[in-house]
């Protein structure tokens, strides 16, 4: 073996040891436990205590400048590392620990647009064959949860809007796969009528609870932001710029959700979901209309009809938008469309940076004005504004804050925690989800998911003595 030994060669990297990362040789030790990315250290000194090293900057701090070649050095060696870490390791969560050591250098845009790059992650899921793709790329996630880290400043403070953009999309997924597998099981031939007897199960529909209603409630949260948004742009259409500042001035992640086609997707599959959920809980309601199943299916049924949203409503504002999104792509540029390439550009920069196009911005003055126009004159507005979003921790008001300092909500399930329960803990995001056993029937899709967080990273049981302390 051979000490990687840093070079100053930042026109060629090939690791982070090599541009100048290292542990500080402070004092020596007895045994020493590295990281799955050899970027954090517990060592174990003379006096039997254990210290915690982490990796870093020989030189002090890197280059804050683009211009610097360390710079772009320092960003291609964590891009390198990250996605090596994601084709061979189950864990990446020091590498980001290295990272927030440097809260005032620039790096987290540049980081993802590279670690997008390195690892060939197409984002632009605009073109109809490209959309099952979404749910079978399994770097997508990794990549949404680095980008949700990197805006999240602890469980108690507001996210940023790209933190919000990638962890709403990380659910969106999570909600959209447990929608699927619970269809497939039930309609696959060879399970028979097992499959269709578990599924008339009342804890079946009562599993699905929070999933629906978490649904249901993202659908309302995002029409509500956007009519605030539309308020406040009033006038200003097609001035970009304005536009951005009002998106960070109400720190919502509404109107790029729409406008981005991999979380676009994922709604609209989640729409999917909640029409066949009605319509097997009708079927099953024909059938088995008695005792706790009839209750179960009524849980269901009263969280979809009180919607102020219709889930067809919201289908119909997603269909016109991309409807819009794929006409504006095919026709730039005089008739000959926007290239594959700059496409992609678009819609990685959309994701990453809440950065909405110029060649967007007609498709965004459709959606704040004519679309929204039409939809107001199908519901009723004041139970939009008046409805309570506060649970799904996307609004920074005080009804949210409060909701988040005196309830935990499962991160699985989407029900809110009772006291004193048994709980995993991510080590990553922070998310909580009940400690439960998997059983046949309702638990099968939470056997399926909970085996990690949505956010990709491990879960960890928390102690007795760390259990749960809410209302």
């Amino acid at each position: 073996m051979r000490l990687i030994e840093s070079d100053d060669n930042f026109g060629k990297v090939s690791s982070m040891q090599q541009i100048g990362f290292g542990f500080p040789s402070d004092e020596p030790c007895l045994h020493m436990a590295i990281s799955p990315n050899s970027c954090l250290a517990v060592a174990l000194a003379s006096d039997g205590t254990a210290r915690l090293k982490m990796m870093q900057y020989r030189s002090g701090t890197p280059a804050a400048s683009a211009d610097d070649p360390s710079f772009a050095a320092t960003v291609v060696a964590f891009a390198l590392q990250f996605a090596y870490s994601c084709t061979n390791l189950s864990n990446n969560d020091d590498i980001l620990a290295v990272i927030q050591q440097y809260p005032a250098l620039t790096l987290e845009h540049e980081i993802l647009n590279e670690i997008y790059r390195v690892l060939g992650v197409n984002v632009d899921y605009s073109g109809d064959p490209q959309q099952e793709k979404l749910f079978r790329n399994p770097m997508i996630r990794g990549c949404l949860s680095m980008q949700a880290s990197f805006g999240f400043r602890g469980a108690h403070k507001h996210q940023s809007v790209i933190a919000k953009i990638a962890s709403t999309t990380l659910n969106l997924r999570l909600a959209s796969l447990t929608f699927t597998f619970m269809f497939n099981n039930v309609s696959r031939p060879s399970a028979g009528s097992a499959a269709e007897s578990d599924f008339t199960k009342p804890d079946v529909f009562q599993s699905l609870l929070g999933i629906v209603t978490w649904s249901v409630d993202l659908m309302n949260y995002i029409i509500d932001e956007l009519y605030s948004l539309a308020e406040l742009v009033k006038g200003h259409w097609d001035d970009k710029d304005f536009i951005a500042q009002k998106i960070q001035a109400l720190n919502s992640p509404a109107l790029p959700l729409v406008m981005i086609s991999a979380s676009r997707t994922f709604l609209k599959y989640n729409c999917r979901g909640l029409r066949g959920l009605g319509t097997t809980a009708h079927r099953t309601f024909q059938v088995h209309a008695q005792g706790d199943t009839l209750q179960s299916f009524k849980s269901l049924e009263d969280v979809i009809d009180r919607s102020p949203i219709e889930v067809h409503q919201f289908e119909k504002i997603l269909a016109d938008i991309e409807g819009k999104i794929k006409k504006t792509y095919s026709h730039h540029s005089g008739g000959g469309g926007i290239s594959d390439a700059d496409r992609a550009r678009v819609e990685k920069e959309m994701l990453i940076g809440a950065d909405i196009p110029d060649v967007l911005m007609p498709v965004v003055q459709h959606l704040l004005t004519t679309a929204l126009d039409n939809l107001r004159k199908d519901i009723d507005p004041a139970a939009l504004y008046f409805a309570d979003h506060s649970w799904l921790g996307l609004s920074d008001d005080r009804r949210s804050d409060a909701y988040k300092r005196e309830h935990v909500v499962d991160a699985i399930r989407k029900v809110p925690l009772r006291k004193g329960a048994k709980v995993r803990r991510c080590t990553r995001c922070c998310a909580y989800m009940e400690d439960v056993l998997p059983q046949k029937g309702s638990s099968m899709w939470m056997t399926s998911m909970q085996r990690m967080c949505f956010c990709g990273s491990l879960w960890m049981l928390v102690g007795k003595g760390d259990r749960l302390d809410v209302n």
